[in-house]
């Protein structure tokens, strides 16, 4: 008979840890002791299925850089802006697509020469207090990897849909709609491309475990891969703990981000032109300009006001949307 793997069994002494610590109450002793012969068992029971073929795998498989910059291409061709954008999204922020599915305008602020985003809340912190800002970078020799393009792209298409006297709380769920709506549909496009593109993504990873998660994956591979990046940088991009005592005293360092932002981008770091700047407009208030970003984002700048933070960040995308046509 098939069994459910380790990490699908782990998770159900995850589950009861949490209970505990929500109760704020103890284990009795026997568990207590008992915990850690069971989880060992357990890996050894698994061992020993596996070798029999007896073991259910659906982890997902981590999506390399050229497997990832194809399914972007294949988003572009198809016309699904939603699909493209929340995907480099969920690579650049190395995230879960649950925290791409409730951003919102206030995610979004602005770096020196970088669109910082900072999620809502995190899977481990439901008040968004201990959440911390990524720098996410342009790639003018890339448009298919090109965050900001897509960005521009995204608003221009979605900016005829918002109302300017109606305030909307988020990017991507729709009014109306339910939290999860905008991931379901984001899973569900890639679940179809992989569908689709079986004997392409064979020459990478597992077609049955190409999924949205593997994204995730995939980006903190590409980001360990390279040894000019920084661990910790690593960890707090993808909002993992480093444990307790370094969380309190390895400190996230703001220039290890942005390396590893750019490393994100598609830019390499044995290269020159790692440090590119974005592409940006130097006369920001020439009258043609103004009236290409109304063109693009008119009813959007109208919702949030004319004063907006999100101004610059419009601005510098409809730069590399400019760049990239």
């Amino acid at each position: 008979p098939m069994m459910l793997g380790f990490d699908t069994r782990r998770k159900f002494f995850d589950a009861l840890k949490h209970g505990r610590k929500l109760a704020t109450q103890s284990f009795n002793i026997e568990l207590s002791m008992a915990i850690p012969d069971l989880i060992k068992g357990l890996r050894i029971a698994n061992a020993s299925m596996k070798e029999n073929g007896q073991v259910e795998e659906n982890e997902a498989d981590a999506m390399p850089m050229p497997l990832f910059e194809y399914m972007c291409q294949s988003a572009v061709v198809a016309g699904n802006a939603l699909w493209w954008v929340m995907s480099l999204l969920q690579w650049n922020l190395m995230a879960r697509v649950q925290n791409i599915d409730n951003l919102s305008f206030a995610s979004f602020s602005m770096g020196t020469d970088s669109i910082r985003v900072k999620y809502n809340q995190t899977k481990k912190d439901k008040t968004g207090q201990k959440t911390t800002s990524k720098n996410c970078y342009a790639n003018p020799f890339n448009m298919y990897i090109c965050l900001y393009t897509a960005l521009a792209i995204y608003f221009s298409v979605m900016n005829t849909t918002w109302v300017g006297d109606e305030y909307v709380d988020f990017i991507f769920i729709r009014k109306g709609s339910k939290k999860g709506s905008a991931s379901s549909n984001y899973c569900d496009y890639v679940r179809k491309w992989a569908s689709r593109c079986k004997e392409r993504i064979t020459l990478f990873i597992r077609p049955d475990h190409t999924n949205a998660h593997g994204i995730r994956k995939g980006s903190a591979t590409e980001a360990t891969s390279s040894p000019e990046t920084s661990l910790p940088s690593v960890f707090h991009r993808g909002e993992w703990s480093l444990g307790v005592v370094l969380d309190i005293y390895w400190k996230f360092a703001q220039k290890g981000d942005q390396l590893l932002g750019r490393i994100l981008a598609g830019l390499d770091p044995d290269r020159s032109t790692f440090d590119v700047l974005p592409p940006h407009f130097t006369k920001t208030d020439d009258p043609k300009i103004k009236e290409a970003v109304n063109l693009c984002f008119g009813n959007i700048i109208l919702m949030l006001g004319q004063d907006s933070f999100m101004y610059p960040i419009l601005l510098r995308c409809l730069a590399s949307l400019v760049h990239h046509e």
